[in-house]
């Protein structure tokens, strides 16, 4: 499907689901003082707390079969680019050490995407390298609580082929970045102790897009008219089945002057004599972010699982994320509910990434998923209402957030230009370290990590925007 909205098609909406999203969402308190401000100043008191901490990052001929000679021999791209990225994001870090004496946190490279892609001999390659690591006295001295891996699945069954099954059983108290809290992406249990030692991380962003599609100079005059909410994406009819995660309820938005929705579904096609799933894209990734960087808002739905690219393509553009229902909060209300393959990590393990010690996602406006269902336009027309004075202020807060979602710009291989996403990984796992430790010498020493202290989480919403219910 693929529409875009006239004011002309406007039809009219039931009155009392306006009234009451109306005034659910004016009763929103917000700060008078900008969030980009709170947001430099919260970021101060962090890394103060932080100190002159190191990380030791392993490497040696068994390290570099996983990572520098494999990289050589392939191309890395999509979510594969983050375990590049972290690992020479953390080369060039200034709180690099050589020494691991001087270390707090411990740092474990492999390309695991990458390795997938040759033939078996590399799996040997694979656990020579983790028993390097594990054979080390630095692992043995805290059994591996104090170091990090970096990378996950998307999926349980991508995670089998990734052999994260073999990192698991060699780092089983050992920190762990991943693009959901959900344990069967890293190999893990689903178990508390296993989702505690998760650190959120973001999806990849290819900010080349984005910053190309920022200049308005090459556009055509109707391509710089801006757009009221954009989203585009394929319609994830699985998803329906599996939590009711409905996309095609965002059609309706057709209806509001200037939105852009645009759905497609995946189709089959027979290749090679098997068949194979083909996802046509809604756009092109060149039309994608030429969109997004002409919105205001741009919709956060669910997908086959809580989290979506969607809210980092948003903050790297510069475009307000409009999120629908609770379920990045590692939550499932109604409509949601579980399903195959569908974890629900709780409200203390969410899908934000470094929401525990630098991003505030209360400040973004959220709509109640129940009532989205019903009628989508009712649920976000008060926030396309929102004064420019309010958007400004969101606008800045994504330009001060905007590099901690991002691992790097340009080739992932080459490229010096990190962003923040690679030490914000080893701030969290740091922060979590020192709870831990903390919580053990109080005498709690269960197999649980700690969370980062209450005192050192964002709070820059004076409180957290409720959900416009019905």
């Amino acid at each position: 499907r693929r529409s875009t909205g006239e004011a002309s098609d406007l039809k009219p909406v039931p009155m009392g689901l306006f009234v009451v999203a109306f005034l659910l969402l004016s009763s929103v308190v917000v700060r008078s003082q900008q969030y980009d401000e709170a947001y430099v100043r919260h970021r101060s008191t962090v890394e103060a707390r932080l100190g002159s901490y190191r990380v030791y990052v392993y490497g040696g001929p068994l390290i570099d079969a996983v990572t520098k000679d494999v990289v050589s021999r392939a191309t890395c791209h999509g979510e594969s680019a983050a375990e590049v990225w972290v690992h020479r994001a953390l080369l060039a870090s200034p709180r690099r050490t050589l020494d691991p004496a001087e270390a707090e946190v411990f740092f474990v490279p492999a390309y695991l995407s990458l390795l997938r892609r040759h033939h078996n001999s590399e799996g040997q390659k694979l656990a020579k390298a983790l028993a390097n690591v594990t054979s080390s006295e630095w692992f043995a001295r805290h059994e591996g609580r104090d170091h990090v891996f970096g990378y996950s699945a998307t999926n349980p069954e991508e995670a089998r082929h990734l052999r994260l099954p073999e990192v698991t059983a060699s780092l089983p108290r050992s920190f762990r970045g991943a693009f959901e809290v959900n344990p069967s992406w890293v190999a893990a249990p689903a178990t508390v102790s296993a989702k505690s030692k998760i650190i959120a991380m973001p999806y990849v962003v290819k900010v080349e897009n984005v910053n190309n599609a920022s200049s308005k100079s090459e556009r055509a005059p109707e391509e710089n008219e801006t757009i009221s909410v954009f989203f585009a994406a394929s319609e994830r009819p699985h998803a329906v089945e599996w939590s009711q995660c409905d996309r095609t309820k965002a059609l309706p938005l057709t209806r509001l002057p200037r939105a852009s929705v645009q759905l497609n579904r995946g189709r089959r096609r027979r290749l090679w004599g098997r068949r194979r799933q083909r996802r046509r894209l809604a756009m092109t990734h060149e039309e994608f972010a030429k969109t997004m960087a002409r919105a205001r808002y741009c919709l956060v739905m669910c997908g086959d699982t809580p989290t979506s690219r969607r809210i980092f393509d948003a903050v790297v553009a510069g475009c307000v994320p409009l999120i629908v229902g609770t379920r990045l909060e590692g939550r499932c209300e109604p409509p949601c509910h579980a399903g195959w393959g569908w974890h629900v990590s709780g409200p203390d393990f969410p899908h934000t990434p470094f929401s525990d010690l630098y991003v505030d996602y209360a400040v973004f406006p959220r709509v109640d998923e129940a009532l989205f269902s019903r009628s989508a336009v009712a649920a976000v027309r008060p926030v396309l209402q929102l004064d420019d004075r309010r958007h400004a202020a969101l606008r800045d807060y994504l330009m001060a957030i905007r590099d901690d979602f991002i691992y790097g710009v340009g080739s992932c291989v080459s490229s010096t230009h990190f962003g923040r996403a690679a030490a914000n990984l080893i701030d969290t796992a740091v922060l979590r370290w020192r709870a831990t430790q903390q919580q053990h010498a109080a005498g709690f020493p269960d197999d649980r990590a700690a969370p980062v202290p209450e005192d050192l989480r964002p709070h820059f919403a004076e409180e957290e925007a409720p959900p416009l219910s019905p």
